[in-house]
């Protein structure tokens, strides 16, 4: 507290302030635009609600939409990669949470309304749950995780869904240890990344490899340039280059 959210209009060299909230319970999650206009701000449980905020006006003004899906005590949201929302064009908004409950939850209608969906992930305590989120399709999804706490956990760290969250199961190889990102890189391609390094799926997040041991918090796909770009603490950048394979290499800068 104070949440702020800047905006820039020239790559960076300058940033406005568009939003602020000064209640000491304000903190904000994750940002994700369904085009260039419309967007939605994730934040921490407030009065039992978890606070959702819009903008229609490219991020220039923000308004909050009440109410938020309801929060279970001592359930939040992880702000470690700020992929626990995501949304697409046709409305659609997914929601991972962790603490003492790991749930996805999902609105079809850009957040009018909301459906609840319980996870086997690790959940209890604040550090464990759900840290990244993907639906390549309204079908397909994919949650990553465990507890930041304890890196190594093998266990209830990633699950997959082919029916839009009525079912989720396990990989046959789990990724190993906890995982704070995960994002789709090409077609049947996952890419996952954390303190414990970054991992590889080409067949939808059934099967994961190990590509890197090296920390970072987030990776995305630039699209247009066909690589991928993995941050970390420390200013640490690294970029792969596709289309990946087995023996690929992250480039690290600095």
């Amino acid at each position: 507290s104070p949440a702020f959210i800047l905006k820039t209009n020239d790559t960076g060299i300058t940033w406005n302030l568009v939003y602020e909230n000064t209640d000491s319970l304000a903190f904000i999650d994750g940002i994700s635009f369904q085009n260039d206009t419309n967007g939605i701000a994730l934040c921490d449980p407030m009065n039992g609600h978890f606070l959702i905020l819009q903008t229609k006006n490219t991020g220039n003004s923000w308004k909050i939409l009440e109410p938020g899906p309801i929060a279970y005590p001592g359930e939040a949201c992880f702000a470690a990669s700020g992929t626990c929302i995501r949304t697409n064009k046709k409305g659609n908004i997914w929601i991972g949470t962790g603490g003492t409950h790991s749930r996805v939850l999902h609105s079809v209608d850009f957040g009018e309304n909301w459906e609840s969906m319980e996870l086997t992930m690790t959940k209890g305590k604040a550090s464990q749950g759900i840290f990244s989120l993907l639906f390549s399709t309204t079908k397909m999804g994919i949650v990553v995780g465990g507890d930041y706490k304890n890196d190594s956990l093998y266990s209830e760290n990633c699950l997959l869904t082919s029916d839009g969250g009525k079912n989720w199961s396990k990989p046959e190889i789990p990724p190993r240890g906890y995982y704070s990102c995960v994002e789709k890189i090409a077609n049947h391609q996952y890419i996952a990344t954390g303190t414990k390094g970054t991992i590889l799926s080409a067949d939808d997040g059934k099967n994961w490899t190990k590509l890197d041991a090296k920390s970072f918090n987030i990776v995305c796909s630039s699209g247009t340039s066909h690589k991928v770009i993995l941050a970390g603490k420390n200013g640490r950048i690294g970029i792969l280059k596709l289309p990946t394979k087995q023996d690929s290499k992250i480039l690290y800068f600095p």
